[in-house]
């Protein structure tokens, strides 16, 4: 479990190795990368998290209210109570910036990560902020023209996963969906919460049955991702 942490210095997550059988034919991502928390249960992907995440602090939580289907870019869920709504605002103009363009929004608050772009005509899509000022940041694409609107939002995320107990220790329980080939855990972004019982501009999203689990994505790095942990106690 080192590998998850390789800046940390911090005592392994207590865990064991499972399979789930529902990716044997993916060599990107090994059955061998799921691990099991010693103290919570929760199944996650070595290899899809290399940093880690959790820092012990109750997540909102919910489950899905329907069936999810690949590529899904809304998803209905029993509440969206405690989740964080995204960041978002408004551009006002577009300015050559050398090969890249500068963007300007009145006192945006952003300091980095990245932003999604809509409601444009030259600029939609994901973008790395850089030099950023109290009014403008620069993003790398180049400068067509001053669209003179759009949005920015920077997306949160939701972990899916099946929190159901382990009938054998190489197999999830009949609550998972061994036909679509979902994993265990599945990140998903998304841009905007859409109603009390929603989450809009979803990405990253494979298909799941009714009334998987939930969470909040934890905000700080370190330990299981669902508990925190680094310890069993």
């Amino acid at each position: 479990m080192r590998e998850l942490h390789p800046r940390r210095q911090q005592p392994q997550i207590p865990n064991d190795s499972v399979t789930t059988g529902k990716n044997r034919e993916n060599a990107t991502y090994p059955e061998s990368g799921y691990i099991r928390c010693s103290r919570c249960g929760f199944v996650m992907n070595k290899y899809r998290s290399p940093q880690g995440t959790g820092d012990g602090i109750t997540q909102a939580e919910t489950q899905l209210n329907g069936a999810v289907l690949l590529g899904a870019t809304s998803i209905t869920v029993d509440s969206t109570t405690g989740f964080s709504t995204p960041a978002t605002g408004t551009i006002t103009a577009f300015a050559k910036n050398g090969s890249s363009t500068k963007v300007t929004d009145a006192s945006h608050g952003l300091k980095g990560g990245k932003v999604t772009i809509t409601g444009t005509t030259s600029y939609n899509g994901v973008f790395y902020v850089q030099d950023v000022t109290t009014d403008t940041f620069v993003i790398q694409a180049p400068y067509v023209a001053n669209d003179a609107t759009g949005t920015w939002t920077v997306p949160e995320y939701i972990y899916i996963h099946d929190a159901g107990a382990y009938a054998t220790a190489g197999d999830a329980d009949s609550t998972y969906t061994d036909a679509t080939g979902a994993p265990n855990m599945n990140k998903v972004s998304y841009t905007a919460i859409g109603s009390t019982t929603s989450f809009t501009g979803c990405s990253g999203t494979t298909a799941h049955d009714d009334n998987m689990y939930v969470h909040g994505e934890p905000k700080a790095t370190g330990g299981c991702s669902m508990c925190g942990t680094f310890e069993y106690d």
